[in-house]
């Protein structure tokens, strides 16, 4: 087997292709097909990556992306979605403290928190603690990364955990 025939992505998207329109997430408020879930992680990495392109420091685009979630449906499409765009993920707890969050976007050297509303403030508060430059992408907020291509290199690792 190959290294991209392993690929958490590629799997995801063998699922999908096979389970399209069955369910693969159900919460108290909706249910997401394999399909639909597919489209959101598909729209969510064409963000992450409109967000790269607009960067002018390119070295963000080489950095692990922060996910400052909520558990929920947006959390684990994100996931897929920075996995997609080729991005290391580095899971935030919206329940810790914010002085525990600062030391591991700090020591994860992450540069792009993306986040939903909910915990905007949070990672605004988070991006101004730190003296780089951190970008901050809000998935509720629509953006014109319809066209945008999704990456095609895959990164082989897939997050950065602290426990």
């Amino acid at each position: 087997m190959s290294k991209q025939e392993s690929l958490l992505i590629t799997k995801f998207e063998e699922t999908v292709s096979i389970y399209h329109d069955k369910p693969a997430i159900c919460t108290t408020e909706r249910t997401l097909t394999y399909g639909q879930l597919s489209q959101y992680v598909d729209h969510l990495a064409r963000q992450i990556g409109a967000l790269l392109v607009g960067e002018k420091d390119l070295t963000i685009d080489r950095q692990p992306a922060a996910l400052l979630f909520d558990h929920g449906i947006d959390s684990i499409a994100t996931v897929l979605a920075a996995l997609k765009a080729g991005k290391i993920y580095v899971p935030f707890d919206s329940t810790y403290p914010l002085k525990r969050l600062e030391y591991m976007l700090k020591h994860s050297d992450a540069r792009i928190i993306i986040t939903h509303g909910p915990n905007l403030e949070t990672a605004r508060q988070l991006a101004a603690a730190t003296d780089k430059k951190i970008a901050i992408l809000n998935i509720d907020t629509d953006s014109d990364a319809h066209d945008m291509p999704i990456a095609t290199e895959q990164n082989p690792y897939a997050y950065l955990l602290y426990t």
